[in-house]
């Protein structure tokens, strides 16, 4: 057993589920924001508050990746925002 967990890096089995359900959760609701962006009637300030809110979630989950999440999704929903509106909020906004 010890020699199982040492060729994981020392994880847990249960611990190696729950970040992969986490990792999970996050491509879902990347993706599910990417296409509400994209596809759903929104405003623009509706569409807004969606990236804010998904941002909230993602690091209530994740709360030491607010860098990975600058550098990776907030330039990801700006661009999709800047095809569908014209525009994006200032960096500000996006992270809420």
């Amino acid at each position: 057993m010890d020699e199982e967990r040492r060729a994981r890096g020392g994880l847990d089995p249960r611990d190696l589920r729950e970040e992969e359900w986490r990792m999970a959760w996050l491509r879902f609701t990347v993706h599910r924001l990417s296409r509400t962006l994209q596809r759903e009637p929104l405003s623009y300030e509706e569409a807004v508050e969606r990236v804010a809110s998904a941002r909230r979630a993602i690091l209530s989950r994740f709360p030491t990746k607010g860098e990975v999440y600058d550098l990776v999704y907030a330039p990801r929903f700006r661009r999709l925002l800047e095809e569908r509106f014209g525009r994006a909020p200032r960096e500000w906004v996006i992270r809420l």
